[in-house]
């Protein structure tokens, strides 16, 4: 995955402990971005690397919200 240039990775949450340590250490941020997609059925997310669903209850930066955000 590259942007403007840029190679990368987003990020993949696959734990609890790492979502708890991603909401705290970017807390005042305004924008993040992660690997999850819902491109192929608009409500139904999934890692975009790994094609797994985000685990049950789990709680993504926004309160449960997925927001669709493009570049």
């Amino acid at each position: 995955m590259s942007y403007q240039g840029q190679t990368g990775y987003l990020a993949t949450i696959t734990s609890t402990e790492e979502n708890s340590f991603i909401s705290t250490n970017i807390a005042s941020a305004s924008n993040i971005w992660i690997g999850a997609t819902d491109d192929l059925v608009e409500g139904a997310w999934k890692w975009d690397t790994s094609g797994g669903s985000p685990r049950s209850g789990q709680t993504i930066l926004d309160g449960n919200k997925f927001r669709n955000l493009h570049p």
